[in-house]
């Protein structure tokens, strides 16, 4: 049985909440409108400091952790951009790197404060990542793609990817495509031997994106629709 005074407390209490209610409403009331913008400023500024400190502390804790993984010296303002830039300078500067830490088999690269590549450099390593059942996606590529492509196969995470992989697997099997190896490889041999008479007619410099471009559209052509173009040819 529940006593009286039960009713009597939960009385109590719901009286006091309505009276910090009414009191707040009849200050908000009483106050200008610029004191109400002021008040709305310095709360709103509290709730983005506190975002702030919040994802501050969030990428803090990743570094933290990211930082145990080997690699060159990491600027705390543009990481290690400067020593490795996307010219000739970096990449002669990334193999001199190397060949002096051969034991590294996974190397930190940072690009500014805050974004990180991850290089794998040993065969194992890669083996790792490859074998793992669900790949974590580019999110950059991926917000960038999206809007293009949709989101399948190539940019779906977890449980979509799951899905989507298992009914494709049955046809991307090793016994069905043994056929397409030899189409392949005369496909190959068509563009290597389409180089090679650019070199004997004394061309030093070959436009591989345009060549490549021909390939693939001949293995599409021959693969998926069965239809023999010579576009490499032509």
């Amino acid at each position: 049985m529940i006593s009286n005074s039960h009713y009597i407390m939960d009385y109590r209490l719901i009286s006091f909440t309505q009276l910090i209610i009414y009191n707040c409403m009849e200050f908000l009331s009483e106050i200008t409108t610029y004191q109400n913008f002021l008040v709305v400023s310095v709360l709103s500024l509290c709730v983005l400091l506190f975002e702030c400190v919040r994802r501050l502390h969030s990428y803090l804790k990743f570094v933290k952790h990211i930082n145990k993984i080997p690699g060159p010296y990491l600027h705390p303002l543009w990481g290690s951009f400067r020593r490795f830039p996307p010219n000739e300078e970096g990449l002669q500067n990334w193999i001199e790197y190397r060949n002096k830490h051969l034991e590294e088999r996974i190397t930190l690269f940072r690009v500014g404060p805050c974004i990180n590549f991850v290089h794998f450099n040993h065969p194992e390593e890669i083996g790792k990542l490859l074998c793992m059942k669900i790949l974590p996606k580019d999110e950059v590529l991926s917000g960038i793609m999206k809007p293009y492509l949709g989101d399948g196969i190539l940019f779906s995470n977890f449980d979509k990817w799951q899905t989507r992989r298992r009914m494709l697997t049955p046809a991307l099997h090793y016994d069905i495509l043994k056929p397409y190896v030899r189409l392949y490889n005369d496909i190959v041999e068509v563009f290597l031997k389409k180089c090679e008479r650019k070199l004997e007619n004394g061309e030093t410099v070959i436009s591989v994106f345009e060549n490549i471009t021909l390939l693939t559209l001949d293995v599409m052509l021959q693969c998926v629709c069965s239809y023999k173009s010579d576009c490499q040819i032509g």
